[in-house]
């Protein structure tokens, strides 16, 4: 079963994420035969919730390790015997949270594919109505 895994999962895909996609498309899958074709969209609509929850919380909540820098403003702190305080904002460096080595980063493709989970909840959610 893992290597079945493994040859479906592209290497930039994580498991998780895997896991996420395979279970919303079960979900629309196993709806009509569970439920009847009347109630077949509320699945439909929750995979695609939970596809667009997945891939936006992803993408907001991403950060990587990058150099010391000021926690208020930013400014890169240098490596060598670093000034107590912050030359641009005057930030004390040594106090607790004062500088920091988290850069947060935004993956653009998450956000597109979150963003068209919902529209494709819109569009399912105004063909209902009509």
């Amino acid at each position: 079963m893992e290597r079945l895994v493994e040859a479906l999962v592209p290497w930039t895909m994580s498991r998780r994420l895997f896991a996420t996609l395979a279970t919303a498309l079960i979900l629309m899958a196993l709806a009509p035969l569970l439920l009847g074709w009347r109630w077949a969209l509320l699945p439909a609509l929750a995979a695609l919730a939970l596809l667009a929850a997945r891939f936006l919380g992803r993408a907001l909540a991403q950060s990587r390790i990058g150099p010391p820098r000021c926690a208020r403003c930013g400014y890169e702190r240098p490596n060598f015997d670093p000034p107590p305080l912050c030359p641009e904002c005057a930030a004390n460096w040594r106090a607790h949270g004062g500088t920091t080595c988290e850069e947060r980063v935004t993956s653009r493709a998450d956000v597109v594919v979150g963003l068209i989970a919902i529209a494709a909840m819109a569009a399912l959610l105004l063909a209902r109505v009509r």
